[in-house]
């Protein structure tokens, strides 16, 4: 088994830089989403915030438990955004820590011959810059919470055949993903193909089956009840020329993670990474000393992120190309790419007898993949600075009284909405009003 301190090393080193990062480029001020959050903090200033407020749709989900972390923090610190931001590292560090504990099994068979290389890329996955969004704005614990319940929900149901406690804690982790962002509904999906394809005892997985049922509807209930189309979102139009562009719209999503910065190399590296998945398990299942059941979470990670580029795609494609690069999806697709760098390292492992060739191609595949993820973060960390800059000119301007509205687009597209909000943050003396 690998050394603890090999283990974590490259991950203990990403969460220092980030933590640093954070602590010198971060900003206290609100951006997009969140001046929309305005209303419902001052909801609860004057306390007439209800229930229904929480589980309001926001575009099309439905963010419960990420309101009530952001409503926490803003009665801790006057709505200091550096708490969000330091729970987005928090929420980060677990979500590596449930994904560390699903490779274990891989390193004790010793399946994977270079554990250290591979922990180091996983790492670097999870905490990339190139989802700078998400790492500089607050609002985005709603996708870093959902990855996180969404993969600790399938850890506990794989092993849910030892204990019904662990099946109790896959449920609450799917509720808490689903009230989080709403692609956490097809965490559900994932769950009935895991539960049919799982080896249970009978009369148990029956039980199983009927109380994920059960929860799944409900949930799904919830959330279609008073459900509206969001206006801005082009209703999907199902001709030749969408059907292409939304190809390429999931193609583009899941090269996300590898280069985030333009759509065309995102669609390229889609296309590397849906070849890599397609031909990977295919050896990965022919081959007979390998144990499948070792590989199996890190397949269902990754069905996650296969429907939720389907989902985003059928609402988004109308949207353009650009879209399926957005840095905040970059979280949600690492999840496909995991899976892929574990099959890579297992074509390279004793188990396959490769011509030198193909041992070779796959070899330098992996490592170009990981130079471009590398490169990625310099990128990331660029964003993450000029992101800053730009909000201190909005912040400045606002503290001095202007009403610029090319000024204030930089931080929300409607001016208006800015300086109302701005008033309320004033009044109760909240986020950077708070001096």
């Amino acid at each position: 088994m690998i050394s603890p301190k090999y283990f974590y090393g490259t991950a203990i080193f990403l969460v220092f830089f980030l933590i640093v990062t954070i602590f010198i480029w971060g900003i206290d001020f609100p951006y997009m989403d969140q001046w929309e959050a305005v209303s419902f903090l001052e909801k609860s200033e004057n306390h007439t915030l209800t229930f229904q407020d929480l589980v309001a749709q926001h575009n099309e989900h439905r963010i419960l438990f990420p309101k009530l972390i952001m409503i926490f923090g803003a009665s801790l610190t006057h709505w200091n955004i550096f708490f969000e931001l330091y729970v987005n590292i928090f929420l980060g560090i677990c979500l590596f820590w449930v994904i560390a504990r699903s490779i274990k099994n891989l390193l004790i068979s010793q399946e994977i011959t270079n554990p250290f290389a591979l922990i180091a890329i996983i790492s670097l996955l999870v905490f990339s810059f190139s989802q700078y969004e998400n790492w500089r704005w607050g609002w985005q614990i709603q996708i870093f919470l959902n990855v996180l319940m969404v993969c600790l929900g399938i850890y506990l149901l794989t092993k849910s055949t030892s204990s019904n406690l662990y099946f109790a804690g896959a449920v609450f982790a799917g509720v808490v993903a689903t009230f989080s962002f709403a692609n956490g509904l097809l965490f559900w999906g994932v769950g009935f193909v895991m539960l049919f394809l799982m080896s249970i005892e009978k009369n148990r997985k029956y039980v199983y089956f009927t109380i994920w049922a059960i929860f799944f509807t409900f949930l799904a209930w919830s959330y279609i009840g008073g459900y509206h189309r969001p206006e801005e979102h082009p209703i999907p139009v199902f001709t030749v020329e969408y059907i292409l562009n939304y190809i390429a719209f999931v193609l583009s999503y899941l090269g996300n993670p590898i280069f985030e910065s333009d759509a065309n190399a995102s669609l390229i590296f889609g296309i590397v990474g849906v070849l890599i998945y397609t031909i990977g398990w295919w050896k990965i299942y022919q081959n007979k000393n390998i144990n499948l059941d070792h590989y199996a979470i890190f397949f269902y990670f990754s069905l996650y992120t296969l429907a939720s580029a389907m989902l985003t795609a059928l609402g988004r494609t109308g949207l353009g190309l650009p879209t399926a690069a957005a840095s905040r999806y970059v979280t949600i697709c690492n999840l496909f790419w995991i899976n892929n760098f574990v099959i890579l390292f297992t074509l390279l492992s004793k188990s396959f007898y490769f011509s030198k060739m193909w041992h070779k191609a796959v070899k330098s595949l992996t490592i170009i993949l990981s130079l471009v993820i590398l490169a990625s973060h310099i990128v990331g960390f660029t964003m993450m600075i000029k992101f800053q800059k730009d909000m201190t000119e909005v912040r400045n301007h606002l503290l001095s009284g202007g009403e610029n509205p090319e000024i204030l687009k930089k931080t929300y597209p409607k001016p208006t909405v800015v300086l109302e909000r701005d008033k309320i943050l004033e009044k109760y003396k909240l986020s950077y009003r708070k001096q």
